[in-house]
């Protein structure tokens, strides 16, 4: 499906992006963190090949979606870490945390068309404070995506009312929550246009 993230057949090979908007997120998941910095190691943990992300509407509630795709929650309890273009988890991992991040890593997908995430499911790199480094700011720049256009939430928030039950979809922290986010899409959403971004959609093959 032309516009829609899918999870590529183990048998299938790499996509070739024409579109400047399009990159795969690499996605380590339904494994788990054991070891120190020199050490560490992800254990029993499954590669998730993401294509055909886009740039422009890219945000945490992907991630999150791609996570339960693999058959884990998310909760208080989940961390997303992002590895560096050109380095690898011995050297360090970037907290993925709020929209700030999010837009770090579309300045770097840019040149590099791939984005290796790890996911954490029982918060244990956050005990090693070494571990975890710095975005940097080459990455912090300036960006040509709205986010409040793309509406992405930050991760606690989302970690908190999954914990919480709450029927409500997601919260966002700059809206009150007992209004739900209703007037956070119709500040954000032409009804005239109908480019399909209204509703996460998504493929796993």
């Amino acid at each position: 499906m032309d516009g829609v993230p899918r999870c590529r057949c183990f048998d299938e090979d790499p996509p070739y992006y024409d579109d400047p908007d399009k990159f795969t997120v690499v996605l380590e998941n339904n494994g788990f963190f054991c070891g120190l910095k020199a050490n560490l190691q992800y254990v029993t943990g499954i590669e998730d090949c993401w294509d055909n992300c886009s740039i422009a509407t890219f945000s945490l509630l992907w991630i999150e979606e791609f996570i339960r795709a693999g058959g884990n929650e998310v909760n208080e309890r989940t961390s997303v870490y992002w590895i560096l273009p050109g380095t690898e988890m011995k050297d360090g991992m970037c907290l993925i945390e709020n929209d700030a991040d999010i837009l770090a890593m579309m300045n770097a997908v840019k040149d590099e068309k791939k984005l290796f995430l790890m996911v954490d499911h029982s918060n244990f790199i956050k005990g090693l404070r070494d571990v975890i480094i710095p975005i940097p700011s080459k990455y912090r720049g300036q960006n040509d995506i709205d986010e409040e256009v793309r509406g992405s939430r930050q991760l606690s928030s989302v970690m908190q009312d999954s914990e919480s039950g709450n029927d409500s979809d997601f919260y966002d922290i700059n809206y009150d929550a007992e209004d739900g986010d209703d007037d956070l899409f119709l500040d954000n959403v032409d009804s005239e246009v109908h480019d399909h971004n209204e509703q996460i959609q998504i493929v796993v093959e």
